[in-house]
């Protein structure tokens, strides 16, 4: 929704000021929204890799994510009917260390990404042969083995 590079700008922005530091990114991808039940814009979608410290857990950091998003003017209630509309949207996809975890507020690596082309493509971009803790494939195999299509985002503005 809105400006879709400038969140994506701004989210980076205040990922390094108060999740951690950047230290790499994709470039930004166009796609087609996935699994919504009511017609959408496409989306633009890019990968940040972050380090955030050795202390940190998983959901801590999952909540200072969710505090960006909630900066951005992103809300999470809803009508529970799907995928819905949003200013921005941040997923944690994968430790660096391989870590695993499921609870009720977290799954990693993330549940669906195996799945995605579009989180797997600009994944790809920074981090072709991380493995998938789970799967035990590079990032580059489970690209290579995902069907969908994904765009580079042509400049906005």
């Amino acid at each position: 929704m809105g400006e879709r590079r400038a969140y994506l700008e701004r989210a980076a922005r205040l990922l390094s000021e108060q999740v951690g530091t950047i230290l790499s990114q994709s470039r930004i991808y166009e796609t087609a929204p996935w699994a919504c039940v009511e017609a959408q814009n496409d989306y633009l979608n890019q990968v940040i890799l972050l380090d955030t410290g050795s202390n940190e857990n998983a959901e801590s950091i999952l909540a200072l994510c969710l505090d960006v998003e909630r900066q951005l003017g992103r809300r999470r209630e809803g009508s529970g009917l799907g995928y819905q509309p949003r200013t921005i949207d941040i997923d944690l996809l994968l430790a660096a260390d391989g870590r695993m975890q499921r609870s009720a507020l977290l799954s990693l690596p993330h549940h669906f990404m195996h799945l995605r082309r579009f989180v797997l493509q600009p994944l790809c971009e920074i981090a072709p042969h991380i493995l998938h803790p789970v799967l035990g494939l590079s990032i580059a195999d489970l690209l290579a083995n995902c069907p969908d299509k994904v765009e580079l985002a042509q400049q906005e503005g």
